[in-house]
């Protein structure tokens, strides 16, 4: 078995990618398109849903009843946030400090090539020294291991480890060990993360300093009040530039809110540094789907996802047992 390790220190100022891409049917040509079409989507800016559903359709304009499941993950190492998006694929492991290993409870979704209408994220704010490990099934699956029981082995196999490369070297030790008796029928890919405090947390919500909210009732007057309110702040910051195009996407956002969720919402205006804000609305409606929509050219709304899309730095949904949360980032 022929091991390959890619150490990557990754600059505090960039988010880092992560993607896993398998398929059975899936050939070298084919998976060069997807490696490269993930790659334009991601330097787009797009968030993991959005961009699991591009390729959604890439993989279904490549060749007839194509299938690929896919893990996609964007890492922010200056707040220590990990957002993700499933394709079919194995979910994530991940393994605090002082707590057992665990898998990330997400949306599996549906492969990509089957024409799905969407996927949903899931956010994580990593502690220091935690590890997150995306894998392939080829690593807990083969003849002689059921699926249950070799994710079990993984957990196990990763209770003491402290570092990304001693996670694969483990998981492989315990999974895939190379020894001249045992041949494996599909090959086996790892991507481990550990986190380093090296970079300060995700502000805190309740820092009247970097973050102000407000609580809204659906009602028709709700979008004018969020408006305003996001106008304020922004010009309180010392943001005018970026008031045009915030107070459109919230609008947007406070309109679809009054009319999918019908539940009271908060606004919470974030500033992430000096030229970057996030507005957040949340609702109590979090089995309402979030994703754009196509509108016919006659239709009187349908678009309000598709601008946030086009006009913010990044977009995304998060939802909760309390309800869900659809954000937008702009940057002056």
């Amino acid at each position: 078995m022929r091991r390959r390790i890619v150490r990557v220190r990754w600059p505090r100022h960039k988010p880092l990618l992560l993607a896993a891409l398998t398929g059975p049917l899936l050939m070298a040509a084919g998976l060069g398109q997807l490696r490269a079409a993930v790659r334009a989507y991601s330097l787009e800016g797009h968030p993991p849903a959005a961009l699991l559903t591009r390729l959604d359709r890439l993989v279904s304009a490549l060749e007839e009843g194509l299938l690929v499941t896919a893990l996609y993950a964007e890492w922010d190492p200056r707040r220590r946030r990990i957002v993700c998006a499933c394709a079919g694929h194995l979910p994530p492991l991940v393994h605090e400090p002082g707590r057992p290993p665990e898998y990330v409870e997400l949306e599996p979704g549906v492969p990509l090539g089957v024409g799905a209408q969407g996927y949903t994220e899931v956010e994580l704010t990593l502690a220091p020294g935690t590890l997150w490990l995306a894998f392939t099934d080829g690593l807990v699956e083969g003849p002689d291991l059921p699926v249950d029981d070799g994710m079990r082995r993984l957990t196990e196999a990763l209770h003491d480890v402290t570092t990304a490369v001693a996670a694969c070297d483990s998981a492989l030790a315990a999974l895939r060990p190379a020894v001249a008796d045992r041949r494996y029928d599909d090959d086996t890919a790892l991507l481990a993360l550990v986190t380093y405090d090296t970079a300060p947390a995700e502000p805190r919500v309740a820092s009247t300093a970097d973050t102000r909210a407000v609580e809204l009732a659906a009602d028709a007057a709700s979008p004018g009040r969020a408006r305003t309110f996001v106008a304020e702040v922004l010009e309180s910051w010392a943001l005018p530039g970026l008031i045009d195009a915030a107070t459109l996407l919230t609008s947007e956002l406070v309109t679809n809110g009054v009319r999918h969720a019908g539940t009271a919402m908060k606004i919470e205006v974030s500033r992430i540094d000096e030229r970057t804000v996030r507005v957040g609305v949340t609702d109590h409606a979090r089995d309402v789907e979030v994703r754009p929509r196509i509108a016919d050219d006659d239709a009187e709304g349908g678009r309000g996802l598709f601008l946030v899309e086009q006009l913010a730095s990044g977009w995304g949904s998060v939802a909760s047992e309390a309800g869900k949360t659809v954000w937008f980032e702009l940057r002056a």
